[in-house]
């Protein structure tokens, strides 16, 4: 009889623990590897603490960059890079990034639309789409969509129809009278944003050394392990 019992209570808690696992919800945002440098703060009377790639973020959370590289962050449904000296606020759970100054890119998957808003302007970027905001103190809002089409208004309280902008635009806001102006993306605007926003190339690893091949010129990897290596500097 006992061994029933026992055997019962295993099964329920088996099978409490395989619900539990199913309806954990994934992390809302996770900082991404790379060189750059990222703080966070749940209040804005709470002290900043520096994040480390890898770490789980808050749903709802304030975030500044240092001034040296950006950093990426995924998101549930999307992504972000975050430009150097950076300020935002992350709000996962309502899917609403407020950007407070400087720049970011951003994207969304297939399934998934974001809300940006800067300056008291409202962006929606739709499902499958990426584009790039920037907020500078007395400068216009920029909105740079590289992919996909979004909806710009001038906020909430606003009854002006949105301002569709498709992929290969700009729309600058002006913050003062709520204006916005299309236009085309500049020649060298996609070049710009690909170059700042790329993912960072993976570190080569502890023991490892990537000499040029005299006869092909190609980058060759030593193993430092295997090898006695003199370098001259």
């Amino acid at each position: 009889m006992w061994c029933s019992v026992r055997a019962v209570c295993l099964l329920l808690a088996s099978a409490a623990s395989a619900d539990a696992s199913a309806t954990e919800k994934p992390p809302a945002a996770t900082v991404g590897h790379g060189p750059g440098a990222l703080a966070v703060r749940t209040d804005e009377s709470d002290g900043w603490h520096v994040t480390r790639p890898g770490d789980d973020l808050p749903e709802v959370c304030h975030l500044r960059t240092a001034a040296t590289d950006p950093v990426r962050v995924a998101l549930t449904g999307g992504a972000l890079v975050v430009a150097p000296d950076a300020r935002l606020r992350l709000d996962s759970r309502r899917r609403i990034v407020t950007l407070e100054s400087g720049r970011l890119y951003f994207d969304t998957d297939e399934t998934t639309a974001w809300t940006a808003t800067a300056a008291g302007m409202e962006l929606l970027l739709d499902a499958d789409s990426a584009a790039e905001l920037t907020a500078e103190a007395g400068k216009p809002v920029s909105v740079s969509v590289t992919q996909g089409s979004c909806h710009v208004s001038s906020g909430k309280a606003s009854k002006d129809a949105p301002t569709a902008v498709a992929a290969g635009n700009k729309l600058d806001f002006n913050p003062k009278d709520g204006k916005r102006t299309v236009a085309p993306l500049e020649p060298g605007d996609r070049e710009r944003i690909a170059q700042w926003t790329v993912p960072p190339k993976p570190a080569q690893g502890l023991g490892q050394l990537v000499i040029q091949d005299v006869q092909s010129g190609a980058p060759t990897r030593l193993n430092v392990a295997r090898y006695h290596v003199h370098v001259v500097l």
